[in-house]
């Protein structure tokens, strides 16, 4: 799952799914980084690379 907001975050863990973090959408960076998100990140090139990269939760 990947949102900006804290509830994304809740959403993901609450289903058991990986969450992933955006800090460029509605949310603030510490609002997510509370909701400890399994990846975060800053901008958009990060969040394709980690996706067509062989990482993954």
């Amino acid at each position: 799952m990947v949102g900006d907001r804290k509830y994304d975050i809740i959403g993901a863990k609450n289903n058991g799914i990986c969450s992933i973090a955006i800090t460029y959408g509605y949310g603030s960076q510490a609002e997510l980084a509370v909701a400890s998100p399994d990846y975060m990140f800053d901008q958009f090139n990060g969040l394709v690379d980690f996706l067509t990269s062989d990482i993954g939760c």
